[in-house]
C-alpha cells in the first residue's frame, strides 16, 4: 500500500513535468511546481517510512538452540529453567542444576515427563501454556533480541513469576551429525 502512494506521487509529479514541457514547447525551462506544503511534507514522510520498513524485522524466537533463565537460589542446588522452541511451534521446559552443554543429550520434544505447548508470536509478543502431568503454567511476554522476558501463572498452586530468559545457542553434536547420515531428525 506504501508503495503504491509513492508511485502516485511519482505519477502526479512527472504529469506537471510533462505539462510544464507542452507549455514551454519542449524547451529546457526551469519550472516550479506548486504542491500544497502538506503533500510535500506527506510525500517525504511516506518514503522515509518505507525505507526504514526495509531494514526492520520482528523479533524471531530461535530454534537452534534453548532459552536459560538466570540462575535461581535454592539452598545448595541452585538451578535454571530452561525453554526449546520448534519451528512448528512446539515448546518444551524443563528445570535443571545442569548447564546449557549438559542438557543437549536428553533436552528434546521426544522425552517423557517434560513439559509442552504451543506457542503463538505476534510481532514481538510470546504466549503459550506448557502443561504436564501436574498441571498447566501460562506463559506471556515478549521477545527483546536475544531474550524472552516472561511472565507466568501456574494453575497448580497459584504461584505467579517473571523471569528473563537468554538464548543460548548449541552447536551441532556428534550425535545430530551421525543421526543425520540416517535420514533421522
Amino acid at each position: 500500500m506504501a508503495d503504491t502512494g509513492v508511485a502516485r506521487q511519482a505519477g502526479i509529479l512527472e504529469e506537471a513535468r510533462q505539462q510544464a514541457a507542452i507549455r514551454s514547447n519542449g524547451k529546457a525551462t526551469m519550472m516550479r511546481v506548486p504542491l500544497p506544503k502538506y503533500m510535500l511534507l506527506a510525500s517525504c514522510m511516506l518514503i522515509a517510512g518505507c525505507m526504514s520498513l526495509g531494514h526492520r524485522r520482528a523479533p524471531e524466537l530461535r530454534h537452534d538452540g534453548i532459552y536459560q533463565s538466570n540462575r535461581i537460589p535454592d539452598g545448595d542446588d541452585p538451578y535454571f529453567y530452561y525453554l526449546r522452541f520448534y519451528p512448528d511451534g512446539t515448546v518444551i521446559d524443563t528445570s535443571s542444576t545442569g548447564e546449557p552443554a549438559d542438557l543437549r543429550p536428553w533436552f528434546d520434544r521426544g522425552m517423557d515427563d517434560l513439559s509442552v505447548g504451543h506457542v503463538t508470536v505476534h510481532g514481538s509478543h510470546v504466549a503459550f501454556s506448557q502443561t504436564s502431568k501436574y498441571g498447566t503454567v501460562d506463559y506471556q511476554g515478549t521477545i527483546v533480541g536475544n531474550t524472552l522476558q516472561l511472565a507466568s501463572y501456574s494453575h497448580i498452586n497459584g504461584h505467579r513469576d517473571s523471569r528473563v530468559f537468554t538464548f543460548v545457542k548449541w552447536t551441532p553434536a556428534a550425535r545430530d551429525e551421525a543421526a543425520s547420515e540416517n535420514g533421522q531428525p
